[in-house]
């Protein structure tokens, strides 16, 4: 049954790092579809949006009958029929990003998020994939799409800041107080 979407009352299910980072957004024959936003840039590139995950459930419903999930990339392409772009014994996902390298300006950076590389069209893409099994979503699409953009919205603003912060600071905007930024400028490697 299709419900609001309340970020605190949502279950979670862990990701590579082990944190609980992706909302739990369907579940079904044991395994559970997550969503989480990404971000990364290092080395001149940049990287955000959203990873969806078919994984084991973390938290099965009590009415539900114990089952063994043998191989979860398998089950999920019956079960959650999305465009997996890795898969493996424990699990598969997509990835819906904008990446590429940073461009000089932050003027030019704000025309790349706007543009249809960029937001523009990830909303509409996300909706795309995930109204493919809007039946068994446990939030409504809309819902959905509006936390994940908000969520990518506050990446990109990371970006931003860490990026181009002089040009940031001579706009007047300033990170929000308490706010924890940081960019990792490392690997940039896509965690799974």
């Amino acid at each position: 049954m299709t419900q609001a979407l309340n970020i605190e009352k949502a279950d979670w299910m862990v990701g590579t790092n082990g944190g609980k980072d992706y909302v739990v957004i369907a579940r079904e024959q044991g395994i559970a579809l997550g969503i989480k936003v990404v971000e990364e840039s290092g080395g001149g590139v940049a990287c955000f949006g959203v990873r969806i995950r078919a994984a084991l459930d973390p938290n099965p419903p009590a009415d539900q009958p114990l089952i063994i999930v043998p191989d979860v990339a398998k089950q999920a392409d019956s079960i959650f029929p999305i465009e997996y772009t890795k898969k493996d014994y424990d699990r598969s996902s997509i990835g819906i990003v904008a990446q590429g390298p940073l461009p000089p300006t932050l003027e030019d950076f704000n025309k790349i998020v706007s543009s249809k590389a960029g937001t523009g069209t990830m909303r509409a893409t996300i909706i795309g994939e995930l109204s493919k099994i809007e039946t068994k979503l446990l939030y409504t699409l809309e819902d959905i799409a509006d936390w994940v953009m908000s969520g990518v919205a506050e990446k990109v603003d990371l970006i931003r800041h860490n990026v181009y912060p002089n040009e940031m600071q001579q706009a007047g905007k300033t990170p929000e107080k308490g706010k924890v930024v940081s960019v990792d400028f490392g690997q940039g490697k896509t965690k799974h």
